[in-house]
């Protein structure tokens, strides 16, 4: 069996180009892995900033409806979290409520809910994130 001058060293370079595109691919799939990770966690405070304003707002609303009054500052305590809040009374028979999440004691998002006093119920929500 004899070698043709054209195939000598034709086996190096061929495992390097493997070598080199399988790196290449591991980089973008850990890349990827990281992003999604990076994602996760954040959806993950986002929702549990949504599920802490809503468990005050109804708080809030079932203590009116039995005292038909609510304190004027206060806080709820939850497993991660702790949610301030604040009322001040608007034209029109509303109530401002000013709502501040703060998740293992970060102050992340702020929002402002309107509570009509006439349809017992919040008829406007906003929510203000802090930079």
């Amino acid at each position: 069996m004899t070698k043709k001058m054209n195939e000598k060293g034709l086996f190096y370079p061929f495992v390097l180009f493997l070598i080199v595109l399988l790196s290449f691919v591991i980089t973008i799939q850990a890349d990827f892995l990281i992003r999604e990770k990076r994602i996760l966690k954040l959806s993950s405070i986002l929702l549990q900033q949504e599920y802490y304003f809503k468990q005050s707002i109804t708080y809030l609303d079932e203590q009116f409806h039995l005292n038909d009054e609510l304190p004027i500052e206060g806080e709820y305590l939850f497993n991660h979290g702790t949610v301030y809040y604040d009322l001040e009374d608007q034209e029109g028979g509303l109530i401002k409520i000013n709502l501040e999440v703060q998740i293992n004691g970060v102050a992340n998002v702020e929002a402002i809910a309107y509570y009509s006093l006439i349809e017992k119920e919040v008829v406007k929500w906003m929510e203000i994130e802090r930079k």
